[in-house]
């Protein structure tokens, strides 16, 4: 079943709308079928897997910005702002998926 659900996922990735949600549940059959290298050539094509993804998620959860040793409640804002933005989390996602693959590839120092 897992090619009838790569065939769907790709399909649904295609569309005008898609989302990255569509994009890493793509990638997350391929995954599941252990076709590690073709998940991450989902993720790289779709850049989810770029530099810039690593550094606005890396922003996100690490501000350079504002004032730092404030305690935990002065992150609650940012950490409030992650929840509420799937795009984010779908990105966090993505790369955590890609990371997967990586380490079943024994690919340590890509991953």
């Amino acid at each position: 079943m897992y090619e009838s659900a790569i065939l769907m996922a790709e399909k649904l990735s295609r569309f005008v709308g898609a989302t990255i949600s569509d994009i890493v549940l793509f990638a997350d059959c391929y995954y599941y079928s252990g076709q590690y290298r073709r998940c991450v050539a989902v993720l790289e094509q779709s850049g989810l897997l770029s530099a810039q993804v690593l550094s606005e998620i890396s922003e996100v959860l690490h501000p350079s910005s504002g004032d730092q040793g404030l305690g935990l409640d002065a992150a609650f804002p940012e950490l409030d702002r992650v929840a509420s933005d799937d795009a984010i989390f779908d990105k966090i996602k993505a790369l955590h998926l890609g990371a997967r693959c990586l380490l079943s590839l024994e690919e340590h120092e890509d991953c």
